[in-house]
């Protein structure tokens, strides 16, 4: 199945760079002068050489008269929409557009699957979700704790995530995974639904994953549908 662009996200991959997210709300620069979204520092790469724009519920590239041009699927243009598996080419930098989901870092977090791997740590935009069998960890600019919830629930995880605001160093919540079950969530004085309906509103800060860290109590009974509907309808 080709991935949707609407519901995930795109990337641009390249195995000699940083991993770029495209955002759908700006214009995406590329070029030499540190300015650009994404700047690439080769001097057969113009100051500003590029630009990936979202049109129509599409991304578009357009060439910006660069000196050295750019390709699509090995062939010069001027603009081309994006499509997931494309080939772009600028200066001397490849990429491949890749259109993911939260299934597809799923897919990497699973144990039986995970095994497969051959990259323990994915790049998104210079920040890093980084996985091993036993832990995750990461950023939570990068992805929704909602979305992270929903991984460690399909891959019935037991364990621990920890969550903490990046400039409040002392405040830090805890959820507690039972075979992909939150069975008990911790912030502060907060415990259970109370303590989850506050960190799910939570966008910014790190978190990190542990297996098979102990639970030092049990304060949720529900179940994960129906933490995820009491959550998702209350934003």
């Amino acid at each position: 199945m080709t991935p949707d662009s609407q519901t995930g996200e795109v990337f641009l991959i390249s195995e000699y760079t940083t991993t770029y997210r495209l955002k759908k709300t700006q214009k995406n620069t590329i070029g030499r002068d540190d300015t650009n979204n994404i700047v690439l520092k080769n001097l057969l790469v113009s100051r500003f050489h590029a630009e990936i724009t979202w049109q129509n519920n599409q991304f578009v590239i357009k060439d910006l008269g660069s000196q050295n041009g750019t390709l699509h699927n090995e062939k010069p243009i001027t603009t081309a929409l994006l499509k997931h598996g494309d080939n772009i080419k600028i200066g001397g930098f490849e990429f491949i557009v890749q259109y993911s989901s939260y299934q597809d870092i799923m897919h990497v977090l699973s144990e039986e699957k995970g095994k497969t791997a051959n990259r323990e740590t994915i790049r998104f935009s210079g920040n890093n979700i980084a996985f091993d069998q036993k832990k995750m960890k990461g950023n939570l600019g990068i992805i929704q704790l909602i979305e992270l919830l929903k991984m460690l629930n399909q891959s019935k995880k037991t364990g621990c995530l920890a969550i903490r605001l990046i400039d409040a160093e002392l405040e830090a919540g805890c959820l507690f995974f039972e075979r992909g079950e939150i069975v008990h969530a911790v912030l502060g004085e907060l415990k259970g639904i109370s303590a989850i309906m506050k960190l799910i509103k939570w966008t910014e800060g790190t978190f990190e994953f542990k297996d098979a860290t102990p639970i030092p109590e049990r304060t949720i009974l529900q179940s994960f549908d129906w933490i995820l509907h009491k959550t998702t309808s209350e934003e």
